[in-house]
């Protein structure tokens, strides 16, 4: 007798192939989402060492008033105003700031006086808060905020730039972060 070659698959075959995809996208699908609002992070970590770079060699540079006199190692002036919380928010997702939408904010001092712009498109906007840096202890803190869902839950990552002994500025251990991707 001849045995006959089946074509094509059974329905119970199809239902466990559709089955493990599912599974298998249930898992990936969060997991990749994840991944993607946690690169996103990524902006704020390297902007806020850039910032604390520029915040240390602007404390141990010399500054002179218009007279010409020397003025004491410090800080640069606060700038508590973060442009407009960083990406608006469209249909549920964040679009980031443009120079076209916050450009003017970079043109504040303190933003001059720490050599810090943003020319790109970037989802966090950036603020510092902190002591002059007259005294040692003092302690300026640049932050960075962002909602990268649209949920009204703001990331924040922030470093801290504190006066030690002998004119010099300490890092601290890093970034501390709260609600790292929301």
């Amino acid at each position: 007798m001849r045995t006959r070659w089946r074509a094509g698959f059974t329905m119970v075959e199809l239902m466990i192939v559709v089955i493990i995809i599912g599974v298998l996208a249930s898992v990936a699908i969060p997991s990749f989402i994840k991944y993607a609002r946690r690169s996103k992070t990524a902006e704020a970590v390297m902007n806020l060492r850039s910032l604390f770079d520029s915040t240390a060699a602007y404390y141990v540079t010399l500054h002179a008033d218009s007279g010409g006199a020397m003025i004491p190692a410090q800080f640069p002036a606060n700038e508590s105003y973060m442009p407009a919380q960083g990406a608006a928010c469209s249909g549920g997702r964040p679009v980031k700031c443009t120079v076209a939408s916050c450009g003017e904010n970079w043109s504040k001092p303190v933003w001059h006086a720490l050599n810090f712009r943003m020319d790109d498109p970037h989802f966090f906007s950036y603020g510092t808060t902190g002591g002059s840096g007259a005294a040692v202890g003092d302690t300026y803190h640049l932050m960075a905020s962002g909602d990268l869902n649209c949920d009204s839950v703001y990331s924040l990552y922030e470093r801290a730039a504190t006066v030690i002994s002998g004119g010099m500025v300490s890092g601290g251990a890093g970034i501390s972060i709260t609600n790292e991707v929301e």
